[in-house]
């Protein structure tokens, strides 16, 4: 898929739940996909592994979920959780004055 495909294909939604996806920044141009507190997940793989790549026009399946469901795949998925520790996020530290 190209990067242009992959653009027209996510739109501004979360790919789990349909909630709107807001811009990290107002004047972000659309082809940026930067969406405050998003995850990007992106699953790979090859010449016959679970997915298998010889489809010439996928490289890979990609997907962007919002904040809150970023979480309910971690818990749902305890191995996510440990893997990407979002409790280290700087979305979720205390800020400090």
């Amino acid at each position: 898929m190209t990067y242009p495909e992959l653009m027209r294909r996510l739109g501004p939604t979360c790919d789990a739940c349909g909630k709107t996806l807001e811009k990290v920044f107002e004047d972000t141009p659309p082809e940026v996909l930067q969406y405050d507190n998003a995850l990007h997940i992106r699953i790979e793989g090859g010449y016959g592994e679970f997915i298998d790549a010889i489809d010439p026009n996928r490289d890979a399946y990609y997907s962007i979920i919002c904040h809150e469901c970023a979480h309910d795949l971690c818990e749902k998925v305890p191995w996510i959780g440990r893997w990407i520790q979002p409790d280290r996020s700087h979305t979720h530290r205390e800020v400090k004055s």
